[in-house]
């Protein structure tokens, strides 16, 4: 796991001041961008494979498959099972529209 306490120790400057620039640069927390990083690769993984729902979140870093049911749901409004049935076999190019329509 990366934390905002090893980014910052890594880029020389303190916690607070990276949270600054980061959120100004991004409009967004560190935290809530590696999370919604996490869930796109996730629906990658849902679309593109026939992995587990637990395989998914543990290959995308989640410890708690309810955690990530929960996770996903409140960014892309479904849950990991529905937004794999919708979306699973797509090609390529349409799985890019797919993923991109939910940010």
């Amino acid at each position: 796991d990366i934390s905002i306490a090893d980014l910052a120790r890594q880029s020389y400057q303190s916690e607070s001041s990276l949270y600054r620039k980061f959120k100004k640069e991004f409009n967004t927390s560190p935290i809530d961008w590696l999370l919604r990083f996490r869930i796109r690769k996730a629906q990658e993984f849902l679309i593109r494979s026939d992995m587990s729902i637990a395989n998914v979140a543990a290959a995308t870093g989640f410890k708690d498959q309810l955690y990530f049911a929960r996770q996903f749901r409140k960014i892309t409004g479904c849950s990991p099972k529905q937004f794999r049935n919708d979306n699973h076999g797509r090609v390529q190019s349409i799985c890019g529209e797919a993923i991109q329509d939910q940010w």
